[in-house]
């Protein structure tokens, strides 16, 4: 009977303890929750040749929010910009390339993380990146209110 009772309240606070982790996790700003904040840097393939600030679009295919933002994606890459638009999946380039052509996305450019140690968390994630490779800003998620000011930072520029 008391190894009953011990058991069901280790139980009980494994699941308390799990629920509140839960909950912070969800509770979290979204700069965290992409895996990089402001000033965060990481490398990229061919990084040192980028003339531009760069908005990367963390995604994938297999991904259902990605797949509900591929429209605000392709209106992204369409535009004439002041910031160039990297679109960065784990697959390979061959299958991103599809993804985009699917899409009628026509990013600057296409790069795998295959193999890398990126610290990408949610798809699709939106990451700015000065010219250096440091991190402006962070956005997780398919958020319709954002979008016009990402268009804009798109198109002129700034951060």
């Amino acid at each position: 009977m008391k190894l009953r009772a011990v058991s069901y309240g280790a139980i009980c606070l494994i699941s308390l303890t799990f629920a509140s982790y839960s909950l912070y996790q969800g509770l979290r700003p979204a700069k965290s929750r992409a895996g990089y904040e402001p000033g965060d840097r990481f490398q990229m393939p061919d990084r040192s040749s980028w003339q531009r600030q760069a908005l990367v679009i963390w995604a994938s295919p297999d991904c259902g929010a990605c797949q509900e933002s591929a429209r605000f994606f392709r209106d992204l890459t369409a535009l004439p910009r002041a910031t160039d638009v990297v679109l960065l999946g784990r697959e390979s380039v061959d299958v991103l390339t599809r993804f985009a052509a699917e899409h009628k996305l026509t990013p600057d450019r296409i790069v795998s993380t295959a193999g890398s140690n990126l610290r990408f968390r949610f798809f699709p994630t939106m990451v700015l990146m000065s010219r250096s490779g440091s991190v402006s800003q962070a956005w997780v998620g398919r958020d319709p209110k954002r979008e016009a000011s990402l268009i804009d930072l798109v198109r002129v520029g700034g951060k």
